[in-house]
């Protein structure tokens, strides 16, 4: 499918949904809601919530490994070390917050009797810090690490036995039971997983060239995974990718005296190019499983996209530290001793809420909750700016014609008179641009056979309604992820070129996911470039 058709598709498999949906609301009484029950993760520190923490072979692993135990981790909001990778929570926490499920126990704690007041129906965390794709055997027999430098051996593999042979019989046949269908009921997240397996070749120095050849390894290795947590049930799964590794401070610093491009972001181009490199085939996989399992819903996560708006544009998030600097990390300026966050005595900086970069290769608390929480930036702010001639800050009759009719929205003069009368929230006959935003109703003018001079008013609750369908975890945005998986879902499953593109084109305001009025505004242009309506 050529991705300029892309949104044609989409306008009218959602015209088709429109009718279905309306007609289910109405007949139930309100729209449908998909929730899940729980949440499994597997993945590496970026999700770990503790398992480190409870591993009773903890006095065997590197003591650089250990470190999460110690403080300032842990400092922002627990107050103490947990065993997570950051100040505060991780991402999984915020979406396990927005759920309304608990927060996610590590499964070693519920393993070795550790936890005790958790329950089967609350899910469960087999990510570990420091977690590969691939075993440790493997990069050990290559020669690119030592295996006693391995810093965990709690591989994907390992936690996928986790889960299947040990986690699965004890609930089953215990008095934990969770009842049949419970895992087709849950969400599973993949990832991200496979990173740390590219830190391993470029610790070692190792150019990107090089690393490529191992991209096709990893994906299979995560390939495998979903194909075995299909087998046992899963059905909603979220495949996370890589992220903006070029960007991260860890590797502005590794490479500042190497050769290597920076982007206008500041960060280093080759880097990312190769993350960018690995999602597209991880993405492509991921299409190919959902072919395979037209029963399971099989996501991409686009850590990519949700992380790189932190660094494009920091003092918009409110970090205000350049990128290199790293909140948890002290470096002698004369001898160039380095001391880890979590080493005795290591005392973080003072404000971690303005870095991105908690310790080397890990976010801050704020980071974190800035890339789960997509603000609502005004899209429409430009279009206001444009047609505000005297720059006051408001919209007179005539200006707000003429912002409508640009939009393709071409009502009478009645109609315009309506309008402002319910925009005009303040009662001083102009429309400011808060109250645009909050009005604007979506129309179309239908030039279309012999319906030339009839005007077509979408219910704005009934598209609100269609909206939502794509919005899953109902979060007022669509993300790359769940766009994608709505048109698999639907029978079109888009390249990641496909989804790129669909998404620059509607993400008018570039901040990374589609809000309801770029959702309409989209649809309303895919009606215009190929059906023929004209926009006024």
């Amino acid at each position: 499918m050529a991705s300029s058709t892309s949104w044609f598709w989409f306008l009218h498999k959602a015209a088709v949904l429109l009718l279905l949906h309306v007609a289910a609301a109405a007949s139930s009484g309100g729209p449908p809601k998909r929730c899940y029950n729980t949440i499994y993760s597997f993945g590496d520190s970026l999700a770990d919530t503790g398992n480190l923490y409870y591993d009773p072979n903890v006095d065997s692993i590197p003591a650089k490994q250990t470190l999460v135990l110690n403080p300032p981790y842990g400092e922002t909001f627990f107050h103490h070390p947990t065993g997570r990778w950051s100040n505060g929570r991780l991402i999984i926490d915020f979406i396990a917050e927005e759920m309304g499920i608990p927060l996610l126990q590590p499964y070693l704690g519920i393993k070795n009797k550790k936890i005790k007041d958790w329950k089967a129906t609350e899910g469960v965390n087999f990510a570990v810090g420091g977690a590969t794709a691939l075993t440790s055997r493997f990069y050990a027999d290559q020669g690119i690490v030592n295996i006693s430098n391995i810093v965990t051996n709690y591989t994907l593999p390992i936690q996928l036995h986790w889960f299947m042979d040990e986690f699965l019989p004890f609930i089953h046949n215990s008095s934990n039971s969770v009842g049949k269908g419970f895992l087709e009921r849950s969400l599973f997240f993949v990832g991200e997983i496979g990173g740390n397996d590219f830190n391993h070749l470029l610790f070692q120095r190792e150019s990107v060239e090089e690393l490529k050849p191992y991209v096709p390894l990893v994906i299979h290795e995560i390939s495998m995974a979903i194909n075995k947590l299909i087998d046992v049930g899963a059905r909603s799964l979220v495949v996370f990718g890589n992220l903006p590794i070029g960007c991260e401070a860890l590797y502005l610093n590794m490479f500042e005296d190497s050769k290597m491009e920076y982007d206008e972001d500041g960060c280093l181009k080759q880097l990312n190019e190769f993350a960018q490199h690995y999602n597209e085939k991880l993405y492509e996989e991921i299409n190919r499983l959902q072919v395979l399992h037209p029963h399971a819903n099989i996501i991409y996560g686009d850590y990519y996209n949700a992380i790189l708006p932190l660094y494009q544009s920091p003092k918009h998030f409110g970090f205000t530290r350049p990128l290199m600097d790293i909140c948890c990390l002290y470096k002698d300026e004369i001898s160039n001793e380095i001391k880890h966050c979590g080493s005795p005595g290591m005392i973080a900086c003072e404000d971690p809420s303005q870095y991105i970069s908690w310790d080397e290769l890990r976010y801050t608390n704020m980071s974190h909750q800035n890339s789960n929480k997509n603000d609502q930036i005004k899209q429409l702010n430009d279009i206001f700016n444009r047609f505000d001639m005297d720059s006051d800050g408001s919209l007179t009759h005539l200006e707000l014609a003429a912002l409508l009719r640009s939009l393709g929205i071409k009502p009478s003069g009645d109609e315009l008179h309506t309008l402002l009368s319910k925009m005009d929230k303040n009662g001083n006959g102009y429309v400011e641009f808060d109250e645009l935003v909050h009005a604007l109703m979506p129309h179309l003018h239908n030039n279309n056979n012999n319906n030339k001079n009839d005007n077509i008013f979408i219910n704005q609750e009934q598209l609100l309604d269609v909206f939502r369908v794509f919005d899953r975890d109902g979060n007022g945005f669509i993300t790359a992820a769940e766009l994608a998986g709505s048109m698999a879902k639907m029978g079109q499953p888009l390249t990641y070129r496909e989804l790129a593109t669909m998404m620059a084109q509607a993400d008018s305001n570039g901040d990374g996911v589609i809000s309801f009025e770029e959702f309409v505004t989209i649809l309303a242009k895919s009606a215009s470039d190929f059906l023929g309506i004209k926009v006024a």
